[in-house]
């Protein structure tokens, strides 16, 4: 650590001068002033108001041991191991089990009684699950926190020379160069340059007038952590970074605290099986619970084994509704967001929220500002859009006649091209829509105007700044979900204001700060790849509901049909529990890492049901193969196939659903790690799950009757594909 004595000047004591945020400047003039003005300032910092710091590496390494540097800690910690333990415990049925088993054990220790092993059995396995649970919530958590945010290059002046750095390198003491649509993220002093026009990122309604100290009488030279200039260039001091900014808790982190509209719908879908789950759960304990009863006045004798076995059936009751509301089910999407972000950021791709991952799988239309030379890299590109179901519109700022020659570059016949101000007069009360409510009747008719007038056309040439972003409301206000990219760098406004807006490195600063997504190059195959990626979040969250929605219902299904025909609920709790680690932990990772991207897919509508006509048939497809091949083996007198028979049942459903390619290798090796856990859990750990262990030929049987669904469902996908020719 350096000595303190090797600066006269504290980051606490810097601080001050930037207290009066927003009031007060004089004050914060009066503080710099104190300290000698500028002049006596840049003396305490060891800088120079020409040459800047010097850059030697014991110079920088004393200045970062004093000062600090400009990165920022995460605003939350990563949760441990136990805390994510911990969370498992926050769930009532859990708890309700745990302690209900507990019960019981010490019911059967005190009575010398051995009727508790089952509700031991459960309690051992229940905190198996809880730590495997853990286990992914604290791996999720440790994933996301090591996101990588997107790291922009500055300008600076060190030892008299310019230089490009990593913003996160920016020193106190550095002579930062700044220019329009910079975004700072440090606190410093402005000393020479014009004046600055800038917006404080937390209050976009207001901006402020930054004057120079080099001015006669500077108003306010004092420029804050994350404000955007707007207008003007010049040189500013850096007087803080990193945790010793103004407003260090305010940069824009990779986070997945919102809610996505996909996830909205998937908690809709589990709270619907929950309900479902929770009555059928509550009509099999009070049947069973009515039963037992009946045979203890019959018999007239209770004593600890009866008391164990009440117990036992709530024990499995609520086993039973643990399996009907999936754990990993509610947080699929952001698990997915976690291993999608890390495989994006394989490719270098950058995105400021996980969010951006769905979003960018419903867009269907991508604006694009380019001129005449950015034109010629977008051929490929156009193609590879369209392929994909996303339509392409080529905005401009220049004419017509140059318009054209950008149709010539991108392979687009002039037939599709249109003056801005054509498309004006034939749609009027276009400019209205900026601020209107769209739900208007006049806006509603100047939108069909629009989308009448707009068909068809892919290049609008005479765009102003403006005027694009009137074509981007447009399209927003008809339903398209709208991704831009600005390739001429002429301005940011676009990026801005899109869904989603795609930063290249050769794009200005002003756009970088306007992006959510960032690419490493211009060739836009990353974007593709990213493209598909979002695509498929919607694909395998609807084969995972496909999955389990048909497990939980068919699952319930035989359990009422085992009370209400035999009095017994044909699983047991560790049966129960082992359902829970096999279908949801490991069925739902399958679907996690399952890539279906390369096939051609449309983008997924907003207002789209998450399952739609085709899922559903699927559904039905297999719960009722499944229930038709469980209750044959239950009345056919062979109960004990019926547990083995199911999980393979599961397994095969996992099977048809994920995409057999090579690419998608891990995926169908978790499949088949469920299928050879299972067996081994049946020949060697069948007295834990009290399950009798079957011969090659008991297992080939219900392997042979699992496969069946397959065929199951091969019919009904011939069955959807014929109602779509018809």
């Amino acid at each position: 650590m350096a000595d303190i004595r090797d600066f006269s000047i504290s980051p606490s004591s810097l601080s001050e001068i930037f207290k009066n945020r927003d009031s007060k400047i004089q004050n914060s003039l009066e503080s710099l002033k104190a300290y000698g003005g500028i002049e006596g300032l840049c003396h305490q910092l060891q800088t120079d108001l020409c040459n800047g710091i010097d850059d030697s590496p014991t110079k920088i390494s004393k200045r970062v041991n004093h000062f600090g540097t400009n990165k920022f800690e995460p605003k939350v910690q990563r949760a441990s191991f136990f805390e994510c333990l911990k969370d498992q415990l926050t769930d009532y049925t859990l708890l309700l089990i745990l302690f209900l088993s507990s019960v019981s054990i010490i019911i059967g220790v005190f009575a010398g009684t051995t009727e508790y092993i089952g509700n031991f059995k459960v309690l051992v396995s229940v905190w198996i699950l809880n730590a495997i649970y853990a286990v992914f919530n604290y791996k999720k958590a440790k994933n996301l926190s090591t996101l990588k945010a997107p790291n922009w290059k500055v300008k600076v002046i060190r030892a008299g020379v310019e230089k490009e750095i990593s913003k996160n390198d920016l020193l106190t003491g550095d002579l930062l160069i700044v220019s329009k649509g910079d975004v700072l993220q440090v606190d410093g002093i402005l000393i020479k340059g014009s004046i600055l026009d800038i917006k404080e990122r937390e209050n976009l309604h207001l901006s402020n007038e930054i004057s120079p100290l080099e001015s006669k009488n500077p108003s306010n030279p004092f420029i804050y952590f994350n404000s955007k200039i707007l207008e003007g260039n010049g040189v500013v001091l850096v007087c803080a970074v990193g945790k010793y900014t103004s407003k260090p808790q305010s940069i824009p982190e990779p986070s997945d605290e919102e809610e996505t509209l996909i996830e909205t719908k998937i908690e809709e879908k589990a709270e619907s099986w929950g309900k479902i789950g929770l009555i059928s759960s509550i009509i099999i304990i009070f049947v069973l619970l009515i039963i037992f009863f009946y045979h203890s006045i019959v018999a007239w004798k209770w004593g600890a084994a009866g008391t164990i076995e009440v117990l036992s059936i709530f024990v499995t009751g609520l086993a039973l509704i643990i399996v009907s509301i999936p754990e990993n089910f509610t947080v699929f999407v952001s698990t997915y967001f976690c291993h999608t972000t890390k495989q994006i950021e394989k490719d270098n791709i950058f995105i400021k929220n996980v969010s951006q991952i769905e979003l960018i799988g419903e867009v269907t239309t991508v604006i694009i500002s380019s001129n005449k030379e950015s034109a010629k890299s977008l051929c490929n590109l156009m193609q590879n859009f369209e392929n994909s179901g996303i339509a392409v519109i080529i905005v401009t700022e220049e004419d017509v006649k140059t318009g054209k020659e950008i149709c010539e570059n991108c392979g687009i016949t002039d037939d599709f091209i249109m003056d801005i101000e054509i498309l004006k007069k034939r749609v009027p009360g276009l400019i209205s829509i900026l601020d209107s409510n769209k739900e208007d009747p006049k806006v509603e008719y100047i939108i069909k105007s629009f989308k009448k007038a707009a068909e068809n056309v892919k290049v609008f040439a005479n765009c102003a700044p403006n005027d694009k972003i009137i074509i981007k409301q447009a399209l927003q206000a008809s339903g398209e979900v709208i991704a831009s990219i600005e390739a001429c760098q002429t301005d940011s406004s676009l990026l801005e204001i899109s869904d989603v807006g795609i930063f290249t490195p050769s794009n200005s600063q002003i756009c970088m700060a306007a992006s959510t997504i960032f690419l490493p190059d211009t060739n836009y195959e990353a974007f593709i790849h990213f493209l598909r990626r979002g695509r498929n979040l919607v694909l395998s969250t609807q084969k995972l509901i496909v999955h389990r929605e048909a497990s939980i219902f068919v699952l319930l299904f035989i359990c009422l049909i085992g009370v209400f025909t035999s009095g017994k609920l044909l699983f047991n709790g560790v049966q129960l529990i082992w359902m829970c680690f096999l279908l949801d932990i490991l069925g739902t990772l399958v679907f996690t890492i399952n890539y279906d991207g390369d096939s051609e897919t449309k983008p997924f509508k907003r207002e789209d049901e998450i399952v739609n006509g085709n899922m559903k048939i699927l559904i039905r497809a297999q719960i009722l193969y499944q229930a038709l091949v469980l209750v044959f083996l239950y009345f056919g007198s062979q109960s004990s196939l019926i547990f083995h028979t199911f999980i393979f049942l599961q397994i095969f459903n996992e099977l048809s659903l994920v995409n057999w390619s090579f690419k998608n290798f891990n995926a169908i090796a978790v499949v088949a790690l469920s299928f050879i856990m299972h067996y081994f859990a049946i020949e060697y750990a069948g007295s834990w799950l009290d399950c009798e262990k079957m011969s090659w030929e008991g297992h080939f049987n219900c392997i042979k009757l699992a496969a069946g669904s397959l065929a199951a469902l091969f019919i009904a996908k011939l069955l959807f594909k014929f109602g779509e020719k018809k």
